[in-house]
């Protein structure tokens, strides 16, 4: 089975980690995603390209942060931030 949504160059986030992240003090790109959405698919490798752009290897390097949360298992998140 494809899943595509596990590993990737964007940090992946979950309810527990999210706002370990987000709010802080860097920019955060949150990709909220969906498993059956085949343009949320086809993003994932712009979202590693940005990723590799902007943190490289490290994944707290520089001013931005790129990230991940699929929006279906947290919906709470996604229809708190109006993506639901």
């Amino acid at each position: 089975q494809d899943r595509w949504w596990e590993g990737g160059k964007a940090i992946t986030l979950t309810e527990q980690n999210f706002y370990d992240y987000v709010g802080k003090d860097k920019h955060v790109v949150v990709d909220f995603f969906a498993q059956f959405c085949i343009w949320c698919k086809r993003m994932v490798p712009e979202y590693d390209k940005l990723a590799e752009q902007y943190m490289g290897d490290q994944k707290t390097r520089g001013d931005v942060i790129i990230a991940k949360i699929d929006g279906g298992t947290y919906r709470n998140l996604a229809m708190k931030y109006g993506v639901a």
